[in-house]
This record gives C-alpha cells, sequence and structure tokens, in this order.
C-alpha cells in the first residue's frame, strides 16, 4: 500500500533589500510582497502562506562571492521578531 505523507517544514528564504537599518529591513520585508510560490513551486508542492515571527537580519557587505551574491557581515548579523501584519 502507498502513502502520501505532507511534511510541513519551516524553511529559512533569503531576501535582499535596501534599509538603514536592521528594524526598518524588517519592517519593508513584512510590507513586502513576496511571491513565494514562484520560489517554491514544483509539481505536487505548496508552500506557506506566512511565515514565523522571528527572522535573521544580515547586513550585507559590498564582497560578491563565487555565484555573484553579496557576502553577510555575520558578526553584526541580528535576529528580529516581526511586529504587526504580515502580508
Amino acid at each position: 500500500m502507498k502513502y502520501r505523507v505532507h511534511l510541513y517544514a519551516t524553511v529559512r528564504v533569503e531576501h535582499e533589500l535596501e534599509a538603514v537599518s536592521p528594524g526598518d529591513a524588517v519592517s519593508k520585508l513584512v510590507a513586502t510582497q513576496l511571491n513565494l510560490y514562484q520560489r517554491f513551486a514544483r509539481p505536487g508542492q505548496e508552500y506557506a502562506d506566512d511565515f514565523d515571527k522571528w527572522v535573521l537580519v544580515d547586513p550585507l557587505t559590498d564582497h560578491a562571492d563565487s555565484t555573484g551574491r553579496l557576502e553577510p557581515d555575520i558578526e553584526n548579523s541580528e535576529w528580529r521578531q516581526v511586529t504587526g501584519p504580515v502580508h
């Protein structure tokens, strides 16, 4: 007999944006209409409509890695709590 088991997992999704502070970055993220369906669309898969109330904010450096993505300043990363409604 076959079964289909749906596994609900929380995953980290990175989103780069311009902001004046970590708090401003979180506020801008909450106001952004993220297209998670486009990022995760695969046959037989769905995505979550929301996310956890805690996010990790990485300031980005001016240095790119081998794939062209800006490298994070890990020493200055911080966890921030999302307040207000999430879109």
